[in-house]
């Protein structure tokens, strides 16, 4: 299983065309991949943690060389995500010439909510919080927008060109412009209304 990558600036523009979108694309390993409910350590080479929520879209179908008409054929089900990361110490990976998908990743860096049809998460409510406890003590920090269909089907599309992409593989849209920083002992919720989809606690 591949989980493909790529930053929000990319995204955010208006097309793809004439746009060189594999030179910020990066492959996660699925060691990568967190189930909500656990926790995450920062551990002593760490700097700190930041997060991002993400949309994660899942192939149910090969396919590759597709045009974006044609792309929702090879996809159905999609999950929230929360991505993790060491900001400081992945600015200074990046910099040294790192690969980015070894920048980005390390075990656990990107927790999921279970998926479902695109439709339901589409037409949902959702938010994300942060909470000191295991209980939701705060607000929610805000909305979460997702990319329009056309948008998805267009980089699942980009990347269909250089890559067969197989059922399971996933690809990642950011729902952010940045990363926020994240405090040891908080936790992390993805909810739709008062529904908890995800959770996840830092230690």
């Amino acid at each position: 299983m591949k989980v493909f990558c790529t930053d929000f600036s990319r995204l955010s523009r208006s097309g793809l065309s004439g746009c060189p979108l594999m030179e910020d694309l990066y492959l996660r390993g699925d060691h990568t991949l967190l189930n909500s409910g656990k926790r995450v350590m920062i551990t002593s080479w760490m700097r700190g943690l930041s997060y991002m929520p993400q949309l994660v879209v899942r192939m149910d179908r090969a396919g590759k060389g597709f045009e974006p008409r044609f792309a929702d054929r090879y996809y159905h089900q999609a999950a929230i995500g929360l991505a993790l990361a060491d900001r400081e110490l992945l600015e200074e990976r990046l910099r040294s010439g790192m690969d980015p998908g070894l920048s980005y990743s390390f075990d656990g860096s990107l927790a999921l909510t279970r998926f479902l049809p695109l439709e339901e998460l589409s037409g949902a409510s959702l938010s994300i919080l942060e909470s000191d406890g295991a209980v939701q003590l705060d607000e929610p920090l805000e909305s979460l927008s997702l990319p329009s269909r056309e948008r998805i089907n267009e980089v699942v599309s980009g990347v269909a060109q250089l890559f067969l992409l197989k059922t399971g593989d996933c690809l990642c849209f950011p729902l952010w412009s940045g990363y926020r920083s994240l405090e040891p002992g908080r936790y992390l919720f993805v909810g739709e209304g008062d529904m908890e989809l995800l959770s996840i606690g830092i230690e």
